[in-house]
């Protein structure tokens, strides 16, 4: 059994996700939630037991982060295995948002973000960020009910697609044939760039290579509801 911990800034981390991939870091070959205490395990076969393999954790908030450790199981032993990550360090940036809307505003906002590349991490891992199991793979890895325009997160050292938008779950009322939601429409970084979407529900890739802002703007846009 191939046992280990799960620390951020020196705590136990309960109730994340953690991949067991093969040592060619080509194939899931198992995943667990870590407990309350930050441990998980994972039941090794004969056949792996003599072999390397890559724990990759993902750790979904409060920071954004993917740690990796390569163990080799025939020196390093079934473990206790430590993962541990440090969000003060220079390889974690804030990213501060600021949403506004020239029409209206929407009950509140979600906040997506979901890596692409991080400079840690090998590039073959960049397959399993958003896998849960064999079967399951997530729509997005971050998701925040934004309440008010502000919104601020500690994330990795990376590059992420970007993404804020209100889409409503209700019906519309007879009279009434539209629904209407809101999507970015235009996105202002720190760099000075401004990237305008013309379809709705579009992402914004930023490079988090420092602490970075946006402002973002977003617009209502009204679908028909396919009933």
């Amino acid at each position: 059994m191939l046992n280990g911990i799960l620390e951020l800034d020196g705590a136990a981390l309960p109730d994340r996700r953690v991949l067991l991939i093969s040592e060619d870091m080509t194939r899931l070959l198992a995943s667990t939630m870590t407990n309350e205490t930050g441990g998980f395990e994972f039941p090794l076969r004969d056949s792996e037991s003599q072999s390397r393999v890559t724990v990759v954790a993902k750790i979904q908030g409060p920071v954004l982060a993917i740690s990796h450790r390569v163990i080799d199981l025939a020196r390093e032993g079934p473990g206790p295995h430590t993962i541990r990550i440090d969000s003060s360090s220079d390889r974690f940036h804030t990213l501060r948002g600021h949403v506004n809307s020239n029409q209206g505003w929407p009950p509140y906002l979600f906040f997506y973000a979901d890596p692409v590349h991080l400079p840690a991490v090998p590039a073959p891992l960049e397959n399993f960020f958003n896998t849960i199991d064999e079967q399951v793979v997530e729509s997005w890895f971050f998701q925040q009910r934004i309440e008010g325009a502000n919104f601020d997160i500690r994330v990795q050292q990376g590059a992420y697609r970007i993404d804020v938008h209100y889409s409503s779950k209700s019906r519309p009322q007879p009279e009434i044939q539209e629904v209407e939601n809101y999507w970015m429409s235009h996105v202002k970084d720190d760099g000075g760039e401004t990237a305008q979407f013309e379809a709705p529900f579009s992402s914004y890739l930023l490079q988090v290579d420092r602490d970075r802002s946006l402002d973002i703007t977003v617009a209502p846009v009204r679908t028909e509801d396919q009933r």
